[in-house]
């Protein structure tokens, strides 16, 4: 089975595409890839989702299961203006 998600973001307000989302599942087995939408690249500012999905054009595949910006939405450390209180 195949599922195709599109990626949305808000931010300032704004509702902007990022990109595409896709899932597979085939024998208890799951894989994903992702490609960044032209005008989320093309855009100031613009930022990759996560450490495992740089901001690049083309697709992304993830090595096992779903990328962490979608399984684990929480803040972390990785990103800048993250904060960790110690």
């Amino acid at each position: 089975m195949e599922r195709e998600l599109i990626v949305h973001i808000d931010w300032d307000g704004e509702t902007l595409l990022v990109g595409r989302l896709w899932s597979r599942a085939k024998g208890g087995r799951e894989t994903a890839s992702f490609e960044y939408d032209a005008g989320w690249l093309g855009r100031a500012g613009a930022f990759a989702l996560g450490p495992d999905l740089p901001l690049v054009a083309g697709p992304i595949h993830a090595r096992d299961g779903l990328f962490n910006a979608f399984t684990d939405p929480a803040p972390d450390r990785w990103g800048p203006g993250c904060h960790q209180r110690l």
